[in-house]
């Protein structure tokens, strides 16, 4: 798995820098705006696109096939990306919790960037699937509809709860959130690894 993470960083680093650049931009853009959410959900997004670019090189170097030759488990080759995820979101996640805590109080700041790295988690574990089974080009569209499925859901929550005559505090919606992400991901990774373990390299 460390060899899997170690080829994932050397493929992404080379666009990492671009990265920085447009991060610097958005901090700038924040800054003027007194917005620093909008500095997180783009710290957010880079990991996202790091995993999909790296997902590209693998389809198009026909790596997965090496990597299996080489005794790499089909196991390891999905949950490889996942992980490679979680690690670049949780340095993403320090970093927007650095930059809110200068703004926003430290509890709130902290809050916040815990959620913005689940929302990325879960946006990655809805594109992921679809990558593996149709690869990256034919993937685009899961990619956009990923972006609308957590809002269409929160949406329909707070909508059903609504007519239910069940109040929605902040508690229990943090709650909510965190279990339909939580339930996103591992379902995510079950259905990647079945997909992966039938593909034919």
């Amino acid at each position: 798995m460390k060899a899997l993470l170690s080829k994932d960083w050397t493929v992404s680093k080379g666009l990492f820098k671009n990265y920085l650049m447009v991060m610097a931009l958005y901090a700038l853009i924040a800054y003027f705006n007194d917005n620093v959410f909008m500095f997180n959900g783009f710290c957010i997004m880079i990991p996202v696109m790091m995993v999909i670019n790296s997902a590209a090189y693998d389809e198009k170097a026909h790596m997965e096939k090496w990597m299996i030759a080489s005794g790499i488990t089909r196991i390891q080759l999905a949950l490889s990306k996942y992980l490679f995820a979680l690690v670049l979101l949780c340095a993403a996640t320090l970093l927007n919790f650095y930059i809110a805590a200068i703004v926003i109080d430290i509890v709130e700041a902290l809050a916040v960037s815990f959620l913005f790295c689940l929302v990325g988690m879960t946006y990655v574990s809805l594109v992921l699937p679809a990558v593996f089974y149709f690869g990256t080009e034919k993937a685009r569209i899961s990619m956009m509809v990923g972006f609308l499925i957590p809002f269409g859901i929160g949406v329909g929550i707070t909508y059903l709860f609504g007519s239910l005559g069940i109040q929605l505090n902040e508690l229990l919606l943090l709650v909510l959130v965190i279990c339909f992400c939580l339930i996103v991901i591992v379902a995510s990774m079950m259905i990647s690894v079945r997909i992966v373990e039938k593909k034919d390299y």
